[in-house]
């Protein structure tokens, strides 16, 4: 690489993973950034302020148009819905498998969850529909806003920056560049482990870092409350596992198989000291994954002998969790409201 194309820098949003859309940007501290589609695809490559690659492609993704400027010898990686373009064999690789572009116009290897879908080809790119949808590394953790994709990094620690997240909200890892050694080491860490295990789930988990709770009724009618209701300023929500009430009186929001909302505004603490946020967040994160992957309940009769959810996650977060005091400063504003009013179509 040449020394005036050393420097490249993508637009990243308020987390640190490369975003795919306008939100977060802070364009004052970028000097060379890649412009997408609405699928995530790059468009163009720039820097300051010029056009420096114009890429665009067939419907699955062939290169329709590559062109560089005159001595620029950087080539963007990160192509269609954003997903890197392996150097040697030209394949997509969108985690879980490679995509031939070109030939084939499909994947290379059978979807994991093809028995749930018997209608389309297990080698089938998003139901042979790619101008409107998209196929994500992992497509089962989502973080819809910034705070929020903050605190799922959090879980990560030294690992924070492999965790990105699209334009959607869906979380995935990057071990772009690691060797197998240092892929163990990121796997073995609790919060990855988590975060992957989530990741590859069947079944799609929504996070928020919010006081608004929008979600639904038994019923299937949308319904909107405050993390007031709970003394902990939580709510864990799954369409499968029972709650610690031995019930479900509230479901996930549409779309969504798990849902977890922490307040921003609360601080927790045990025998008089803070309790970091990230073990609040994986415990929770970690108990919804036992509800709604599992399929286990909070708790279990003990004559019944079987661990529920909430002990899954005392075990699995090595982190029992104590009768924490909250402390708690509402922060309500016009962002509540607008978010609740969308949410019920108003």
């Amino acid at each position: 690489m040449s020394s005036k194309n050393a420097h490249i820098y993508y637009h990243s949003d308020l987390c640190g993973s490369r975003a795919q859309s306008p939100t977060c940007l802070n364009y004052a501290e970028k000097k060379q950034g890649v412009r997408s589609k609405h699928l995530g695809s790059a468009a163009y490559l720039t820097s300051r302020g010029h056009v420096t690659q114009t890429l665009n492609y067939l419907p699955y993704g062939e290169p329709y148009i590559d062109q560089r400027h005159a001595g620029v010898t950087y080539s963007e990686r990160f192509r269609f819905t954003g997903k890197e373009k392996d150097g040697e064999t030209g394949y997509g690789y969108f985690g879980a498998r490679y995509m031939d572009h070109e030939l084939l116009t499909s994947f290379i290897s059978v979807d994991r969850y093809a028995s749930k879908y018997p209608f389309i080809s297990p080698y089938a790119y998003c139901a042979w529909n790619p101008i409107r949808l998209t196929d994500p590394t992992g497509d089962t953790l989502f973080a819809l806003d910034c705070e929020s994709q903050v605190d799922i990094m959090s879980l990560a620690g030294q690992y924070r920056k492999r965790v990105l997240f699209n334009d959607r909200g869906v979380a995935s890892l990057d071990y772009t560049g690691m060797s197998s050694e240092e892929k163990e080491a990121m796997n073995s860490d609790p919060g990855v482990a988590l975060i992957k295990d989530i990741v590859e789930s069947p079944l799609k988990i929504l996070y928020e870092s919010t006081d608004v709770v929008c979600c639904t009724n038994p019923d299937g009618s949308k319904t909107v409350g405050t993390v007031l209701k709970d003394r902990s300023k939580i709510v864990n929500l799954s369409r499968f596992g029972l709650d610690s009430n031995d019930e479900l009186p509230y479901l996930p929001r549409d779309g969504y198989d798990g849902q977890v909302v922490i307040s921003p505004n609360a601080q927790y603490y045990s025998d008089g000291f803070l309790v970091l946020r990230t073990e609040i967040i994986g415990h929770e994160l970690a108990e919804n994954y036992a509800r709604t992957v599992k399929k286990l309940n909070y708790k279990y009769p003990p004559e019944e002998g079987k661990q529920g959810a909430h002990q899954y996650a005392n075990e699995r977060m090595n982190n029992p969790h104590k009768n924490y005091s909250v402390r708690y400063k509402p922060q309500f504003n016009i962002q509540h409201k607008r978010k609740a009013d969308e949410y019920l179509g108003y």
